[in-house]
């Protein structure tokens, strides 16, 4: 049973016992897809986080990443379950390599890379936010919104991210500043070339022929 097929049998069955007019229930299914899909992955993410001992900067790199893409959108897959094994791949590295590799980089020098995360991801909102997302449509004046939004986004990323830096939480600061990249290349044309040929390899073994509207990175 597929996460669409779930969400639609449960979204039917509160339907029916609210008297939910048949209109709204596909609305319902949405919302209950993003449930499902996201407490499945936060579990999942979670337990193999602390396996390998790097919860919290796991955390913060989800905090980031799922915060950013909230509003700028981005690159993602056609079915929940690819999503869900690019998702832990890209959070369970980042948090991997912050916790391994931090101490190779001096305070300075991660504040300097900060800056420039922050002027990469800045220029990818102004050039390409917010990126098409699989039922969120936007009109004209949304567009603009969440594009403000996902500039805005950005200055306390940046702030709690010197902050932490400065505090001696290198690793959570790199956690965070990798996160942001990640997604910011999402938004790029290479990011939406490089998910599509993913999707396409991994289509042939993995989540074959099931769609859904809530596979996000």
């Amino acid at each position: 049973m597929t996460l669409r097929q779930t969400a639609t049998d449960l979204s039917f069955y509160l339907a029916r016992q609210v008297d939910l007019p048949e209109k709204q229930v596909d609305s319902l299914r949405f919302g209950l897809e993003i449930i499902i899909g996201s407490l499945i992955k936060g579990i999942l993410l979670f337990v193999l986080a602390w396996a390998l001992d790097i919860v919290i900067p796991v955390v913060v790199a989800l905090l980031v990443g799922s915060g950013f893409r909230s509003l700028a959108g981005g690159a993602h897959s056609t079915a929940y379950i690819r999503c869900l094994v690019l998702s832990l791949a890209i959070y369970l590295l980042t948090g991997w390599m912050a916790t391994t590799y931090a101490f190779l980089i001096s305070p300075d020098q991660l504040v300097n890379l900060l800056f420039i995360g922050f002027l990469f991801s800045l220029l990818a909102v102004l050039r390409w936010a917010p990126g098409p997302v699989p039922g969120k449509e936007l009109n004209s004046s949304r567009h603009n919104q969440f594009k403000v939004l996902s500039l805005l986004y950005l200055f306390p990323w940046l702030g709690a991210m010197i902050y932490l830096a400065s505090q001696g939480h290198s690793s959570l600061a790199l956690a965070g500043l990798l996160a942001l990249l990640a997604q910011g290349f999402g938004l790029t044309p290479m990011g939406y070339r490089l998910i599509e040929r993913y999707d396409l390899l991994l289509s042939r073994n993995i989540g074959k022929g099931v769609a859904t509207n809530v596979s996000q990175i």
